[in-house]
């Protein structure tokens, strides 16, 4: 793509740069003391499959990270673990004995749709975990297929009603970000009981998905 910049005139190359079908990147290049040439264009095309290389590394990369961090979270949230596997996994997930959390669950379906989820609907849930990642840093967040599960460290002395207005924010700028995309997913949200530490997690897990069901497939919010 050509454009011109605003403010100064300089004619400049747009080119995009997709990772796998799930990233899209820009390059921009701005003429500053002279037109592009062949040779430029050359060098150009060089760096974008450098570029496109590394970040399908990265990409890769992170995703073998996310999957093992992903097992585990299942294995502590099923139970599955034993006293020393436990220990293992609150030291790589940073989960400290002395420290409370919750565990929230967002499931994302619509209104119309078969059994299975389509490879959009699924790349949605993905954006949408994106953006639970952004609006609540340092937790822990995974994906699992339509659902996306999330340990939250929260302050034990913060009063329940704070809490819960603040979840519902938080929820309200998730659905206008769906809406402003023009998709018509809807968020269903579960919040399990605060438990301290990491033996006591499958317990809030349980509510949030008790409380998931409990919700009816609401276009709402429904908090235990």
């Amino acid at each position: 793509m050509r454009q011109r910049k605003k403010g100064t005139g300089e004619i400049q190359y747009v080119i995009k740069i997709s990772v796998m079908e799930e990233v899209e990147a820009y390059l921009v290049v701005t003429e500053k003391n002279r037109k592009l040439s062949a040779m430029d264009c050359m060098a150009i095309e060089n760096a974008i499959i450098t570029l496109q290389y590394g970040f399908v590394t990265e990409f890769v990369q992170n995703e073998i990270e996310k999957k093992y961090h992903r097992d585990i979270v299942h294995n502590v949230l099923s139970g599955m673990l034993g006293k020393e596997e436990m220990e293992e996994a609150a030291n790589l997930l940073e989960i400290h004995s002395e420290e409370y959390y919750r565990v929230v669950t967002f499931y994302t379906f619509q209104k119309e749709r078969g059994d299975m989820y389509t490879s959009e609907q699924l790349r949605e849930t993905g954006i949408i975990e994106g953006e639970i990642m952004t609006l609540c840093p340092g937790q822990h967040v995974y994906r699992n297929i339509d659902q996306i599960v999330m340990i939250q460290r929260v302050d034990e002395k913060q009063k329940r009603e704070v809490y819960l207005n603040k979840m519902e924010e938080m929820c309200a700028a998730l659905q206008n970000a769906i809406r402003y995309r023009h998709k018509t997913e809807k968020i269903q949200v579960g919040i399990g009981k605060m438990v301290k530490g990491i033996y006591n997690l499958k317990d809030s897990y349980y509510e949030a998905k008790k409380s998931d069901l409990l919700s009816g497939y609401c276009e709402s919010y429904f908090w235990k």
